[in-house]
């Protein structure tokens, strides 16, 4: 008990915040009227076993259905905050993103290292039963076609896995009827603020019988096009530049093989082409930045499942089968660094530069000069095929005691390649002038390829990554109704972890300069393991068949992994040293424990729900990234301890038949408890990238006009301001400390309205997004010190502004 009680003040807190809510919600539900009314259910499946009522299912969980998203047609995962407390996507593209959730985060998105091959997820996303997240670049599946959205809050390691270590999103997709044929299709047209043309979108589901009541087929298709809204004034000059066409498809194919048994075979498939970045330079103009070469993120998604589901009567089966694979190609423009490499680089027919006799940066920040750097182009491609296989049983679900547990086994092989090609690097590079100029290499004229190991002549860096890594684990979890109000339930996974590690560096990023191996690739081949046990426990209580009241005391669990390698050179070996020395070969898991206090109410004949969650967790031997920045290099470390209390609160009240108003708002305080002099955080800082209050508030209005129904959504939230970096402390005068690259993102507030007249067959509708519009800056990356006015400030990534747009559905 002494370790999870180390932060009293957050305790403390913790039951103030908890004791509040309970107080005051248990009061006005004992008194309020039980008589039954019509209201709206929602069902989930968070806890895998039988369909429940949200309201009676003791987690906290957001269930989001799709009509609350589709008539402001917003359907990219980012959308989904707007609804769920506590949750925080940061986004630097289409693709390319972080999902954080109680502000358990201890670093910023840096879009070219977001696929990092050890750096694993806190929040794991489903589609059905299927994992699919991915650190940094989860899939930006587009939601359509599916039942709900859930998202589960706190640790789901028993039921969910490792990935699970702050909460679960998962993506129900809608099932193949083989009763009736039906479909629909949507067109949708709108126009983004900044942009010189126009969005576009069209989608289609279509559900057809092959046997009737047996044997059904379900096909949906996405096709859409986002303008771009981000003008490049480099040498590439090239207007709306970030522009993104996606295509997303889904085959469904389900058979009732009995009674008892529905067998589920399904593909999907997204391909997400975005034609640039989601950047800025602070120094530029609003949506303005300035490249030399062409920038691109694409992913392409494959995802196979078989999933079998039968009824034994006291037991019920579930086997899922899964395939991914992923090629995930990535490029970005990097010519601030040219200058880097060119400094010492003489006047002449094949350097243009003439200032001061060098390429140092220019006084101030020239356009013109900036447009002439050669094209530095850094890319990499990110190749990943994973393997599923769960079994599942669950008991019967209407007795006094039920159970659910079984089996899980994951194996993954990813292989990540890094490429920076830089033409004339072999000749005016400082590098190539000093090897040449070396007596001792006469005759041998430097070579990027020949003399360390580039993949190819004037290459900056070459990188090869393969990880073959595979996890077993059993899982269960007993419920027992100790009372008919009373339910106490405990739960356990264990699990094995096994990654074996192989990597390859070259080039001259990539080798020592300096020491007994200088001027030679480094390879690494290394191993991992871990095992252990993760428990759960939750008691629940049903004051009153509209009131439950649940404690939930959960661990969550991560896996370890092997650091890459950090060359040895004198500004390595410098700034390693004011971090401690030594980079560790490999880091370990980190873990922690959430204890959540919370309750579901109904009040007022159902027509008002009321959900409050308390939480207290405590992270130990957090996994902190201890970054070099002159270097270009970090390492991984375990030595952190954060702590974070807050409270969640969801309130849906039907106000008329016609009027339902909502709120779902989050404070969080989340905390650093110690010093960790790497990542350059002091005690009582605040965890970076994660807004510590959360409000949104939405209406949903439909009245019958005429003979269709008249449809009114309306969404605003507010997102407190946060920063990039923990907190400031160290020297604001150097180029290396928090204080000089900690930047502060402005608090946030977003309008989002959907209008739509529904008659027969038709759906019509407006809806415009962001709407209170403003320059949204969603994430900061600082200029590095040591490019100066060669790049125009800070590395910005900017929301889409806003759209205001129309969309025609139909229904056949």
């Amino acid at each position: 008990m002494k370790n999870h009680l180390r932060g009293a003040p957050g305790a403390l807190k913790f039951v103030a915040i908890s004791t509040s809510l309970l107080s005051i919600v248990a009061a006005t539900a004992v008194s309020a009227a039980e008589t039954e009314a019509p209201t709206d259910e929602i069902i989930v499946t968070a806890e895998r076993g039988a369909a429940r009522n949200l309201q009676d299912v003791p987690i906290a969980v957001t269930a989001i259905t799709p009509d609350r998203l589709d008539r402001t047609a917003s359907f990219s995962l980012a959308d989904l905050t707007r609804y769920t407390p506590a949750l925080n996507i940061v986004e630097a593209g289409p693709g390319i993103n972080k999902i954080e959730i109680r502000g358990l985060t201890t670093g910023q998105l840096v879009p070219n290292s977001t696929s990092d091959v050890q750096d694993r997820s806190l929040v794991a996303v489903y589609l059905d039963d299927a994992v699919i997240s991915l650190q940094g670049q989860n899939p930006d599946l587009k939601v359509i076609d599916l039942e709900r959205v859930e998202v589960l809050r706190g640790p789901q390691g028993t039921l969910y896995g490792a990935g699970s270590m702050t909460g679960t999103i998962r993506y129900i997709t809608a099932k193949p009827d083989p009763s009736k044929s039906f479909g629909t299709a949507e067109g949708i047209l709108s126009q983004t603020e900044k942009s010189g043309s126009p969005n576009g979108a069209v989608r289609a589901m279509l559900n057809l019988p092959l046997v009737t009541d047996k044997l059904a087929l379900r096909l949906t298709g996405y096709y859409g096009h986002d303008a771009g809204f981000i003008d490049n004034i480099g040498a590439q000059n090239k207007r709306d530049a970030n522009s993104v066409d996606t295509v997303q498809v889904r085959a469904a194919l389900r058979w009732q093989a009995g009674d008892d048994t529905n067998v589920d075979l399904s593909y999907t498939y997204l391909d997400l082409a975005a034609h640039g970045l989601y950047r800025g330079f602070a120094g530029l103009p609003d949506y303005t930045f300035s490249g030399n070469g062409p920038e691109h993120n694409y992913d392409k998604f494959h995802l196979v499942n078989l999933t079998i589901a039968h009824d034994f009567g006291p037991v019920s089966l579930v086997s899922s089968t899964s395939y991914t694979h992923r090629d995930l190609d990535f490029l970005e423009s990097l010519e601030p660094t040219v200058a880097y490499f060119f400094q010492f680089a003489a006047p002449g027919p094949n350097n243009p530069f003439n200032v001061n006799g060098t390429f140092a940066p220019p006084n101030p920040y020239n356009q013109a000069l900036v447009n002439q750097l050669p094209v530095e182009s850094y890319s990499i491609k990110n190749r990943i095929d994973d393997w599923q296989q769960e079994i599942r049983l669950s008991s019967d679900q209407s007795g006094r005691l039920r159970a659910t547990g079984g089996f899980f086994f994951q194996s993954q092989r990813r292989r990540y390649v890094q490429d920076i090609p830089l033409p004339g690097f072999d000749t005016l590079s400082y590098v190539a002038q000093g090897w040449n100029a070396d007596p001792a290499n006469a005759g041998n004229p430097y070579n990027s390829q020949t003399t360390h190991g580039a993949f190819s002549p004037n290459n900056v860096f070459a990188g090869l990554q393969n990880i073959d890594e595979y996890q077993v684990a059993g899982f269960g979890e007993v419920t027992f109704d100790v009372t008919p109000r009373l339910s106490l339930t405990a739960g356990l996974r264990g699990f094995f972890w096994h990654q074996d590690f192989d990597l390859y560096f070259g080039g001259i990023y990539g080798v020592d300069t300096i020491g007994p191996r200088a001027n030679q690739p480094i390879t690494v081949k290394d191993s991992r393991e871990a095992s252990g046990v993760n428990p759960r426990f939750v008691a629940s209580w049903k004051a009153t068949d509209d009131l439950l009241v649940f404690f939930e005391a959960a661990k969550g669990f991560r896996y370890g992994g092997v650091n890459q390698p950090i060359p040895r050179s004198a500004i390595c070996d410098q700034e390693l040293a004011s971090v401690g020395g030594t980079a560790p070969g490999t880091f370990g898991p980190d873990s922690l424990w959430t204890y959540s206090v919370g309750e579901k109410a109904r009040l007022f004949d159902k027509r008002l729900t009321v959900n409050a969650t308390a939480f207290y967790i405590d992270w130990s031997q957090v996994q902190n990234r201890v970054v070099l920045p002159q270097c270009a290099y970090y390492y991984i470390q375990n030595n952190g301890q954060v702590r974070s209390v807050g409270a969640e609160l969801e309130i849906a009240a039907r106000v008329t038949d016609e009027l339902t108003l909502t709120f779902a708002g989050s404070y969080t305080d989340a905390k650093t408890e110690i010093d960790v002099p790497g990542a350059q955080a002091r005690a009582g800082d605040k965890v970076p990238n994660f807004p510590d209050t959360v409000v949104g508030i939405g209406a949903i209005y439909d009245r019958p006009v005429g003979s269709g129904v008249v449809h009114f959504t309306a969404n605003w939230q507010y997102r407190a301001p946060y920063g990039n970096l923990y907190n400031q402390n160290g020297d604001p005068t150097s180029g290396t400390s928090n204080a000089f690259n900690y930047r502060r993102i402005a608090p946030q507030d977003t309008l989002n309205l959907g209008l739509a007249y529904s008659f027969g067959r038709w759906e019509a509708g407006v809806f415009g997004t962001n709407l209170t519009n403003g320059t949204k800056i969603t994430n900061v990356i600082p200029r590095a010190a040591y490019v100066g006015n060669w790049q125009a400030g800070d590395y910005l990534t900017y929301a889409r502004p806003r759209t205001i747009g129309v969309r025609v559905k139909a229904g056949f």
